[in-house]
Parts: C-alpha cells; structure tokens; sequence
C-alpha cells in the first residue's frame, strides 16, 4: 500500500527519514538499531510500496516493512550467499519478479 504525498530519503548518517511532501515536516526518523554508525547510500521500494530496501557502508541490505517501519530481513555476502564485499552504493528491487533484490557494490560486484 502506497503513501501518497510521503517522500522518504537516506543519509549518510545512518538515518532513514519519511518527510510529508506538502508541509516539509519530517513524520518518522529511524537508523540501523543493530549498527548506529552504519552510512545509507541506497533506497528502493518494492513494487506495491509494501518494502523498503537500504544499503551503505556495513555490506548489509536491510529490508523494512513500510507499515510498521521495522525490519523484515537483513542480507549480506556470505560463503552460502553471493553479495558486495565493500560498501553498497546500489539497491534495486526487480520490476518483474517480486522475489528478486539486485545491489551493487564498491567492489564492482552485483
């Protein structure tokens, strides 16, 4: 479910920010509970509006659900999962397969 007249924008302070369009007044503020000094450089949402991905300078891409505001998942390159090994500077949710997450890193990797 879409918001209408929300605008939602990343920092590299670590904090997420959904602002009301019309009047400029930031409605929620959040950051990564689990790492304060993580850096965002990437947002995207889902298709329907329902996720919110981010990504920045801890390798992790944090998936939030956009109703509640809280973590759903949080994904980063292991030996079983493929990913960026250095800063993620790119998060693109696919527009035909509702499953599939794309992030591009530092490393020239995706």
């Amino acid at each position: 479910m879409k918001t209408g007249n929300v605008l939602v924008s990343a920092h590299s302070d670590g904090y997420l920010k959904h602002w009301h369009a019309t009047s400029g007044r930031c409605l929620h503020k959040s950051f990564c509970e689990d790492n304060p000094k993580n850096e965002l450089y990437s947002m995207d949402f889902n298709q329907d509006g329902t996720l919110l991905a981010t990504a920045g300078k801890d390798r992790y891409v944090r998936l939030y659900d956009e109703q509640t505001k809280s973590l759903v998942l949080k994904m980063r390159e292991s030996d079983d999962l493929c990913g960026p090994a250095n800063r993620i500077f790119c998060v693109k949710f696919d527009q035909y397969d509702k499953n599939l997450l794309s992030s591009g890193g530092w490393d020239n990797t995706l």
